[in-house]
């Protein structure tokens, strides 16, 4: 993927999925070591979901985490496409002094269609 040449430069980045994290530059981290997991291992999406109906259990990674953290990654996504950096009003629900920025966080709907 070609990095835009407005868009903020990083001095690392973490790249993650399911069973795998890395740290980029790997040259930068390769001394260093993740902390101990405080999170219990997940059955899988599914299988947690059902429990959760059948048992009244709360889900390992529940709104309250999930939440959050998925906040922070669609701001990471605005940010690049803003090509900026971006200050975060999370009680306005707004990019503060970036009207780039907040062109990405609604949309204008069709007549007859609203949230």
């Amino acid at each position: 993927m070609e990095r835009s040449s407005s868009a903020p430069r990083a001095c690392c980045c973490l790249l993650a999925d399911y069973n795998r994290h890395v740290l980029l530059p790997e040259e930068k981290f390769r001394e260093w070591r993740p902390p101990a997991p405080t999170i219990p291992e997940s059955p899988g999406h599914y299988a947690e979901w059902i429990e959760g109906c059948k048992l009244r259990r709360k889900a390992t990674c529940d709104f309250s985490y999930a939440g959050p953290l998925t906040e922070a990654v669609l701001l990471g996504n605005v940010a690049y496409r803003a090509g900026e950096r971006i200050r975060w009003d999370s009680r306005a629900l707004r990019c503060l002094g970036s009207r780039r920025a907040d062109q990405y966080l609604s949309r204008r709907y069709r007549p007859g269609w609203r949230l």
